[in-house]
């Protein structure tokens, strides 16, 4: 937190950031809301959940389109300017209740997730330039606190705003468009000082297939650690970890359905879970620089597929929800470093130039085995529940044999 007040361009960077991810929650949790209003709600929920999925899909080419492009202050400054834009009409499209509204509002989600992530790939090579090497850890870990907490106070608004507006998504739509307006507004302030390398595209672009096997190569960089070059195997382990994190929530949601924790309600059990993870998640972010940000990334996986490990086996045994307690908090605790370390190995191991497209494929591989893991075992637990804990805790030895296995 120390590097917000020495550091100005981190700072406004932060400001920015604070208003873009309150705006974007805001209107995440609203657009379900909205689409729950629609005729055949079911189908609406279920195109709205897709809708969210699908820039998971193209990021890689929106992270190539970021590296290549020239001026990325003022395209950066300038997409914030055109999703407040989007959300203007997004506002004007939620007063009517037609599918070719509710359409054309999934279009513009989409192209508005699609501008943050180009807008998040732009940023990169910025805060590389101007934030010194040996504080990118605490600046990725502050920004992993920001965007925790602006994400569950975002919701937060949006629920209040939904509830005191009777449920007017036009008023929600305009507080989204001005949140994207402030964010672009605090860097316009610091406009000068939004500096970078100077980009230098070649004259003939690698084909495609070429350009995604240097990008392979670029994240297998990221990876290697200490003469270690089991890329593979440290994927495997990332992967395996997101998959089993990402069901958490979706697993408890059906065992405290049954057997909530002590004397509380099942919606009691299921906030406690999620502060005990995001709780775990943000106090680590606080300490950057603690005896597990110095450990390295197989060190740290090592550490979580222990939790996870017995975590599952506790919920599987159905033992006492005390060792959920200690396990769900020390797994956030891990968890928390995992992402800020990888994104300082990042910034410190590669070129400007390719930071945003290598970025985007390491992001595309983990989001993409969260909600994997969450169907598969989701799928079991409506089957068996101590059955789908049982597969969760297997993944999780998985994964702590391969933390141990030498390359």
């Amino acid at each position: 937190m120390k590097l917000i007040f020495k550091n100005k361009l981190y700072a406004y960077l932060s400001l920015s950031r604070i208003f873009n991810t309150t705006g974007a929650s805001i209107y995440n949790l609203v657009f379900i809301v909205f689409a729950s209003t629609m005729p055949l709600p079911k189908l609406a929920i279920a195109l709205a959940n897709f809708i969210v999925l699908v820039p998971t899909f193209v990021s890689i080419f929106i992270g190539i389109k970021a590296d290549h492009t020239i001026q990325k202050a003022r395209w950066l400054i300038t997409m914030g300017y055109l999703q407040a834009l989007l959300f203007v009409i997004v506002a004007l499209l939620t007063n009517s209740s037609t599918y070719l509204a509710f359409g054309t509002v999934c279009l513009l989600n989409i192209l508005s997730d699609l501008l943050s992530d180009f807008r998040s790939g732009l940023q990169l090579p910025i805060m590389q330039h101007n934030i010194p090497a040996d504080d990118l850890m605490e600046a990725y870990s502050f920004n992993q606190v920001l965007s925790y907490l602006c994400s569950l106070g975002g919701q937060a608004l949006g629920v209040w705003l939904l509830a005191i507006s009777q449920q007017n998504f036009f008023l929600v739509a305009l507080v989204n468009a001005a949140a994207f307006l402030l964010s672009s507004t605090t860097l316009f302030l610091v406009h000068k000082q939004l500096t970078h390398p100077p980009v230098t595209n070649p004259e003939n672009p690698l084909p495609l297939k070429n350009q995604l096997k240097e990008i392979y190569n670029n994240a297998k960089v990221i990876f290697d650690q200490e003469g270690s070059s089991n890329f593979l195997n440290l994927l495997s382990q990332v992967l395996i970890i997101n998959a089993l994190f990402g069901s958490l929530s979706a697993l408890y949601n059906l065992s405290l359905l049954e057997h909530p924790f002590g004397n509380l309600s099942f919606s009691q059990s299921i906030l406690l879970v999620d502060v005990l993870i995001i709780g775990g998640i943000i106090f680590s972010s606080l300490f950057p620089h603690d005896y597990f940000a110095k450990q390295s990334i197989n060190r740290l996986t090592f550490f979580v597929a222990v939790s996870l490990t017995l975590l599952g086996l506790g919920n599987a045994l159905n033992l006492h929800f005390t060792l959920s307690f200690l396990a769900l908090a020390f797994t956030g605790y891990i968890t928390g470093k995992v992402n800020p370390m990888v994104n300082s190995m990042l910034m410190k191991k590669l070129k400007p130039e390719v930071l945003a497209q290598t970025s985007s494929f390491l992001s595309m591989l983990f989001m993409l085995s969260m909600p994997l893991g969450t169907i598969i075992l989701t799928s079991l637990a409506l089957w068996h529940l101590e059955m789908a804990w049982a597969v969760f805790t297997l993944g999780g030895i998985v994964c702590l044999l391969l933390t141990m296995k030498k390359d």
